[in-house]
């Protein structure tokens, strides 16, 4: 079931409850209580779907048929990746990640800082690109989604951060949950990246910006008159003031060619035969599509990098208002392109 499906199947629960209790039926109610009955059964939907998507992962994993021999739940000796069985490794090989993870670890905390990652997210991408006690590097670390993925998968992390702020909100979410902080060095990555060593480092994960910054994006003031909403006026959150910030950059043009000078000490720092994972988003300016993704991956094949494919992630539970009418949930269709990698 779909979280629209769910929201009206519980706002349905909401007025019966109402009017077998109170004797007050649903067309009595002013709109301001049934407004409330709206938002509320949006927010149940959202959490539910988390809850729901969680217990169908567990449910495919305990009830697969292969899971049914004890052999299939061992790690084969052929399997020189990760410590996944089969049918875990066979889960993650899907196109399309869909995803609704609760939120956890300091959540609060770390929303302070746009546009972080959910540690779960990248607790799968580790997972599948490691074995336990290996070193996973992140050069635009955040507030520590890939430290925190790395903390739930039993593996290290090295995380380069520019901005200062970032890299508190990291350590108070760690002295909040009780966990051992991950390494961070404060700095610009494209200095920080050039004193590690040629192959030290198992899997990269990463989530740098989607592009410079920008004075307008979508449809601006027409479509804030038009739906009764308001756009954003640039390209996502500021992170920082900071001029070494990636996203301070002029252009898209300058944008890649620095995004690709750091790949290319990324592919030097790699071990051989290993992996980076990079999520980017695609962007549209000046009414035309630019294909973020796909620019990256033939930036980073030219510098020596090997291509290997891309998964699709989105997560469950946007909120739109179409004109005239309350706000609701749908599915998010703003979709983030995780590029995989290979240093040959």
């Amino acid at each position: 079931m779909n979280p629209e499906d769910t929201k009206d199947l519980i706002k349905k629960s909401i007025y019966q409850v109402i009017e077998e209790k109170l004797g007050i039926g649903p067309e009595s109610l002013n709109g301001v209580v049934s407004d409330h009955i709206q938002t509320a059964s949006e927010r149940i939907a959202v959490e539910l779907s988390g809850q729901l998507a969680q217990r169908e992962f567990d449910f495919m994993s305990e009830s697969n048929p292969d899971e049914k021999s004890e052999s299939s739940r061992e790690v084969s000796p052929k399997n020189i990746l990760n410590a996944l069985t089969g049918s875990e490794w066979l889960w993650f090989t899907k196109s399309v990640l869909r995803t609704s993870y609760p939120s956890i670890l300091s959540h609060n905390l770390r929303r302070k800082q746009g546009g972080n990652k959910p540690p779960q997210l990248m607790q799968e991408l580790i997972e599948f690109f490691t074995k336990p006690g290996e070193l996973v590097l992140d050069p635009f670390a955040g507030a520590g989604g890939t430290a925190l993925g790395a903390h739930l998968s039993g593996r290290e992390s090295l995380n380069l951060e520019l901005n200062p702020a970032s890299i508190e909100i990291y350590h108070m979410v760690c002295k909040q949950e009780g966990i051992k902080p991950h390494e961070f060095l404060q700095g610009d990555c494209r200095d920080l990246i050039r004193e590690l060593g040629d192959n030290s480092i198992d899997f990269i994960a990463t989530d740098p910006p989607y592009s410079p910054e920008l004075e307008m994006t979508m449809s601006g003031n027409q479509a804030n008159a038009k739906y009764d909403r308001q756009n954003r006026k640039s390209s996502y959150i500021e992170y920082s003031d900071d001029p070494r910030d990636l996203s301070k950059v002029p252009s898209f043009d300058s944008f890649f060619t620095e995004l690709t000078t750091i790949g290319h000490e990324l592919l030097r720092v790699l071990k051989p035969q290993r992996y980076l994972a990079m999520i980017l988003r695609d962007a549209y300016q000046e009414s035309r599509y630019i294909p973020t993704s796909a620019i990256v991956g033939q930036r980073f094949s030219d510098v020596g990098w090997v291509l290997k494919g891309e998964k699709i992630w989105y997560s469950t539970g946007a909120r739109i208002r179409p004109y005239g009418y309350p706000s609701v949930f749908v599915p998010n269709i703003i979709h983030q392109t995780i590029l995989i990698f290979r240093k040959e």
